[in-house]
């Protein structure tokens, strides 16, 4: 009996979600096998970290606010100066059989930061958009947003001009295990969340932001999709993962207070964004026809976000691994109450629950706190 039309496109999705990857992968292991490379006293200018690159980005005292042809100039300085963080020398000029490009080791000497930044740029928002076109759906880019911040990991760690003294009983090396965990506990746990809710499909719906916005724009979509859907996720994906980077290039600097502060909140967040989850699940999974059409019992009591709110602990809490955090998932939670007020169904009882419950932070019920 022939397969029908829905295996079949999930026999495609599957193969589209792993091969995708392979341009990154290949490029990654290419550079690290075929170079040698060594970073200069002074740890690379400008570009020796992300906060460094924040604060030349800025101008050094936010002038660039005023003037953005300072921005220009500093972004000029920062792109240059990353672009030679590192000395590299070739040891190899083939790679599985394959002659390497004479440009390897240039690529290779490129500071950690860049090169993921460079990589994201092709292999995702241009391969990813490509494929979303022809498939007519941008639903590639959602099982890969909890694969990419462990992906920076593995970049930043086997990058050729990463730090040496990386390694164990090295100072920091507890502090590296310790956040590897934390990222890959939480991508599994997104991962996890993310195929149960999409009943274990690969790429049979899309986000209802997609949708709406494809509706909105209609024509237009194609093009501004590459903005609204890949642009945005490569500033957020980017802006919550520099404390990776910092943590990768901490090998020197032994635990401390803050971080074992870090971790408990680190933990602490992917508790409640994992509780949260199963409590929206379940209600969303086996609530009954007349039922009340908000979840407010368990987490959601106290908080209308709990599940962004735990999101957001957690990289405010990696982030202080380093000093450096993104806040990106904001965006996720106004997004989220425009959609259940546009539901005549759940306006009323959310207008209601808008005035008793805290936004974002648990926190106890003000007013109103029945499920009717």
């Amino acid at each position: 009996m022939a397969e029908s039309d829905e295996s079949v496109r999930q026999r495609i999705n599957l193969a589209v979600l792993v091969l995708v990857a392979l341009p990154a992968v290949v490029c990654v292991a290419a550079v690290r096998a075929s170079c040698s490379c060594v970073v200069p006293s002074g740890g690379g200018g400008v570009f020796a970290s992300p906060a460094s690159w924040l604060v030349a980005s800025a101008g050094g005292s936010g002038s660039w606010w005023q003037d953005g042809r300072a921005m220009v100039k500093a972004m000029e300085v920062v792109i240059e100066q990353a672009a030679g963080y590192a000395q590299c020398t070739p040891v190899a000029s083939h790679w599985m059989g394959l002659p390497l490009p004479a440009a390897t080791c240039a690529v290779a000497g490129w500071h950690p930061l860049l090169l993921a930044n460079v990589l994201f740029a092709l292999n995702v928002t241009a391969v990813f958009w490509l494929v979303g076109l022809v498939q007519g759906s941008f639903w590639l880019i959602d099982p890969y947003w909890s694969l990419i911040p462990p992906a920076f990991f593995a970049l930043a760690a086997l990058h050729p001009a990463g730090d040496p003294a990386l390694a164990p009983g090295a100072p920091g090396w507890s502090r590296f295990v310790v956040c590897v965990a934390l990222v890959v506990v939480w991508a599994l746990r997104l991962t996890h969340s993310y195929f149960r809710r999409e009943e274990w499909q690969i790429g049979a719906r899309e986000d209802w932001r997609y949708v709406a916005m494809r509706e909105r724009f209609g024509k237009a979509w194609p093009l501004l999709s590459l903005w609204y859907v890949f642009g945005v996720q490569h500033l957020l994906l980017v802006g919550i993962s520099l404390p990776i980077f910092a943590v990768v290039g901490s090998a020197d600097q032994a635990w401390t207070v803050m971080d074992t502060m870090a971790t408990a909140a680190a933990v602490c967040g992917l508790l409640l964004a994992h509780v949260a989850d199963n409590e929206l699940y379940e209600f969303v999974t086996t609530r009954e026809m007349g039922e009340a059409p908000l979840l407010c019992t368990g987490t959601w009591r106290y908080s209308r976000h709990p599940n962004h709110f735990g999101e957001g602990l957690f990289w405010t809490a990696l982030g202080g691994f380093a000093l450096a955090c993104g806040a990106g998932w904001m965006l996720v939670t106004v997004l989220v109450e425009e959609r259940m007020m546009a539901s005549p169904a759940r306006s009323h009882l959310y207008k209601l629950y808008q005035k008793s419950t805290s936004r974002l932070i648990p926190w106890w019920k003000l007013a109103w706190h029945s499920q009717g």
